[in-house]
This record gives C-alpha cells, sequence and structure tokens, in this order.
C-alpha cells in the first residue's frame, strides 16, 4: 500500500479544516467523558475507548470492529454527498477526507493504550484483478446498465478492523500488524431522483377521474400544465385548473410512465429503505415532517385531521389512498406520490408537485384547497432529497443481514 505524507492527519487526533460536513461539524471529533472510560465520536458514532477493558474481551473487540466498519459506510455516503459533481462517477477521496487516499478513504482511532481501530473504504483499482479485491472494493453499479445514469448506485463495502499498535508515531503495516478482529459490512448507496411524468401540478394516469369542486384550485401557472395524464379531461371548469395549459395528455397513453423506478430511479422496496420515517401505523405519521424528508407510508388509508395534518416538506410516498379532512390546514410543499386516491378538503395546500394513480377529488367550501406546480420547489427537492442515501440492508461481506436498512 502506498505511503502516507508525514502531514497526513489522524483521526483520533484532529481533523482538517475541509473535512466538514454539511451542517458544519467535523467527521471525526474530539474526545468526550462517559461513564466506562472515555467515549471518542467518528463520523457521528460514539466508540467506547478500551481503557478498562482487557484485549482479550472478542465480544467487545468485534462490536468495536463493527461499528467502526458502519462508520466507514457513512462516510462514504457523506463523501458522496459532499462532492460538487452529482452524480458522482470516480470514487477518489483526496488527503482532506482519507488518512490513505491511496486505499480509498481510511480513518483510524486509538481505542486504548495500545489497541487502534481502522475502517477502510477501497477504491476501485482497474491493475488489481484479484478476487479480494473485486469482492471489497467499491464498485458503481449503474455502468451495468444503459438506463441508469453512471454515479447513481455505488455498492459501498466497508472492512474494518481493531489491532494492536505500541507507539502512535508508527504507522499501520498490513503485514506485520497484530490483528485482533476483522469485519467487512456492504451496503449501497443510491440517489433519489425526480421526474414527473409530465410537468404539471397534477400528473394522473386517468384526468376522467378527477373532480374539481368550489373554489378549489389546481394551478400549473406560466411553467407547467395544471393537469398531465395518460387519458382524459377532469371534471373542473375554467375557472378551477389553470396551467399552460390547464389539461394536457401524452401523445400516447403509454408515453406517460409513472413508475415508481421512472419517477424516482429505484423500486419501491428501494425507496422505503432510503426513506427517513417508514409508516405502517397512522398513529406514528410524524406530525410534521422533517424538512426534506422522504417519507414513505404503507396504509390502506392515511387519513389527515385536525389532530394530525400533513404539514412538512420533501417526499411523501402513500402506497394506498390519501385523504385531507375537511379543517385540517394541512400544508406540504414537495412532491406527493400516491398509488391509490387522493381526497384533499380545504383548507390545504401541496405546492410542487402530485402524482396520483388513482381518483382524484379537490374540494373547497370558501376556505383555499390548492395544488400549484413549483419548479423551484422540485429543483431544490432534487438537490436536498436527491443526495445519496443507503438503499438495502446492511449486511457482511459474507452476505449475514445486520440491520433493516
Amino acid at each position: 500500500m502506498a505511503d502516507t505524507p508525514r502531514q497526513q492527519w489522524d483521526f483520533a487526533r484532529r481533523a482538517p479544516a475541509g473535512a466538514r460536513d454539511r451542517d458544519g461539524g467535523h467527521w471525526f471529533t474530539g474526545v468526550v467523558g462517559a461513564v466506562f472510560g472515555v467515549s471518542v465520536l467518528v463520523g457521528g458514532f460514539a466508540l467506547v475507548r478500551l481503557t478498562d477493558e482487557p484485549v482479550e474481551n472478542v465480544p467487545v473487540m468485534r462490536g468495536q470492529a463493527e461499528q467502526l466498519a458502519r462508520i466507514g459506510l457513512s462516510a462514504s455516503v457523506h463523501w458522496l454527498r459532499r462532492q460538487p459533481a452529482q452524480p458522482v462517477t470516480s470514487f477518489s477521496p483526496g488527503f482532506v477526507d482519507s488518512a490513505d487516499p491511496g486505499i480509498g478513504l481510511v480513518g483510524e482511532v486509538q481505542l486504548a493504550e495500545d489497541v487502534w481501530g481502522r475502517f477502510e473504504v477501497w477504491k476501485p483499482d482497474g491493475t488489481d484483478n484479484s478476487v479480494m479485491r473485486r469482492r471489497l472494493q467499491v464498485e458503481d453499479l449503474s455502468s451495468r446498465s444503459e438506463d441508469t445514469p453512471l454515479g447513481t448506485v455505488w455498492s459501498l463495502r466497508s472492512n474494518a478492523l481493531v489491532y494492536r499498535r505500541s507507539l502512535t508515531d508508527v504507522r499501520f503495516d498490513p503485514e506485520s500488524a497484530e490483528v485482533i478482529e476483522r469485519v467487512a459490512l456492504t451496503a449501497l448507496a443510491r440517489r433519489v431522483s425526480v421526474r414527473l411524468p409530465g410537468q404539471a401540478a397534477l400528473c394522473v394516469r386517468d384526468a376522467d377521474g378527477i373532480v374539481v369542486r368550489g373554489s378549489a384550485r389546481i394551478e400549473g401557472g406560466a411553467r407547467g400544465a395544471g393537469v398531465y395524464s395518460a387519458r382524459g379531461e377532469p371534471f373542473a371548469d375554467e375557472r378551477t385548473v389553470f396551467g399552460v395549459p390547464a389539461s394536457s395528455s401524452a401523445a400516447r397513453e403509454e408515453l406517460y410512465d409513472d413508475s415508481v423506478s421512472s419517477v424516482f430511479g429505484s423500486s419501491e422496496e428501494s425507496l422505503a429503505a432510503m426513506a427517513d420515517a417508514y409508516v405502517r401505523d397512522a398513529a406514528f405519521f410524524p406530525v410534521p415532517l422533517q424538512p426534506n424528508s422522504v417519507t414513505f407510508v404503507e396504509l390502506d388509508e392515511l387519513n389527515c385531521t385536525v389532530a394530525r395534518p400533513l404539514e412538512g416538506s420533501g417526499i411523501l410516498y402513500v402506497k394506498g389512498n390519501l385523504t385531507i379532512n375537511p379543517g385540517s390546514d394541512s400544508t406540504f410543499t414537495g412532491l406527493i406520490f400516491v398509488t391509490g386516491d387522493l381526497t384533499v378538503y380545504s383548507p390545504a395546500e401541496f405546492r410542487g408537485a402530485v402524482v396520483v394513480g388513482g381518483r382524484v377529488l379537490l374540494q373547497s367550501s370558501g376556505d383555499r384547497a390548492a395544488l400549484t406546480y413549483d419548479e423551484g420547489v422540485l429543483d431544490r427537492l432534487a438537490q436536498e432529497v436527491g443526495a445519496y442515501r443507503i438503499s438495502t440492508p446492511i449486511l457482511r461481506v459474507d452476505g449475514e443481514e445486520k440491520d433493516g436498512g
């Protein structure tokens, strides 16, 4: 492995000025007090320094190695997110990010007086075609598909070990290091895309299933249609649906594509794995939703009420029906995707776009009830929510599942 320059930073001691996440905090920070010994914060995770633990405590060592491997996966996702050119087509961390860029993304932390932890996320090496290298280096899986943009899906592998090192100024030597424990974990990191079936406030397969009543409005504005569909015309008058044009259909029905893979660039299962919140019980539906979050709801019917309105921003995916009940005063900014029917009573306002697989009822009795197309909202959504996310369960490289996502 390549030599590391003397000025290279050590994760256990300090972080370089440039190695900050999007919230401004260091990826690898200092040392804080803990109940047992000292806890070191690395990449947002806590590792207990083993000041009172014997090295022979194998379960503890295995747990430390696994935590380091998880940190390696997390650090890799953050590195992908922070790159100025998106999607990222080359996994090549530099000295500001890695203790050894010759390997890839590398971090080390001192766990006890003579015990250290280390993770390595190997960058691709076209000159090394060994079985081990192919098994453990990262890979751009999107390169295997002509339909997927390069850099959209990365297979990440984080190799971690706990080893003994007597001197702090001696570099890690893989040939002579006394390795106590090793763990290798893998997961997929994927970007969430935002690609509407059409540029409209409301995209629906069958516009004949749209009913707009009272003073409710569907507004495409000057940049989009009010309604875009595969077929049919909404039941509405000229005072309720606006846009350029107010309503339009695909040239051919088969050209209208509201599939999950087309809209989000992933399968429904992957989208659920990437979600910030996965809801299967209405009692746990977040109010409000976290800003710029992905919320996946799997319910026959999600009812938003005065006591539990729909509030927030990001992507809301409802596998079922969504009903906004009268008086809820619901507001949402972003993309709402409903596989079933959408029913909206005033007051309610959604800005961005809405995609519905079933029927739509939009009704107002005086208060505002509106679906408004907003291209700026969707552009910001693609940037903020479309960042790389872990989209599969974390597995050991030997295939053992470690968690649910």
